[in-house]
């Protein structure tokens, strides 16, 4: 029987556009959001992508959101380090990524739904504008 991952592809994508952030809080940039994820893969993100990843990565303790900031947790940046460290090209690093993050061996929390951000900051006017100065 096979295991049931709970990440999927556009979810470890979400996570590496994110690792230009680390310990400390920051203001979440779209726009770089957008550029990492079109260096990753050579698309750009949906919504709906960029949501249930961020949503995804709170509840198992990757990251925090707070109104327009965000944090990656410890266990997210021993995750960023080894897949960073690896020599894997940078078109493995998705794929890479995902077995990381959905392996056994890492300890992720399901962090309590309350504490969970909605991310506001998430929608199809931010995300256009965006996407526009990414342009």
């Amino acid at each position: 029987m096979r295991k049931i991952d709970f990440f999927e592809f556009s979810d470890a994508w979400v996570f590496m556009a994110l690792f230009q952030y680390d310990s400390k809080w920051k203001k979440i940039d779209l726009t770089n959001i957008i550029a990492q994820g079109d260096m990753l893969n050579h698309a750009i993100f949906t919504l709906e992508e960029l949501y249930n990843g961020f949503q995804k990565l709170q509840i198992k303790g990757l990251i925090k959101v707070k109104g327009d900031q965000i944090i990656l947790l410890d266990v997210a940046l021993g995750i960023k380090k080894s897949v960073m460290d690896s020599k894997v090209g940078l078109f493995s690093m998705v794929d890479n990524t995902l077995k990381r993050i959905n392996s056994q061996k890492i300890r992720v929390e399901n962090v309590h739904l309350n504490l969970i951000s909605s991310c506001e900051f998430l929608t199809e006017n931010n995300l256009s504008k965006a996407y526009n100065e990414y342009k």
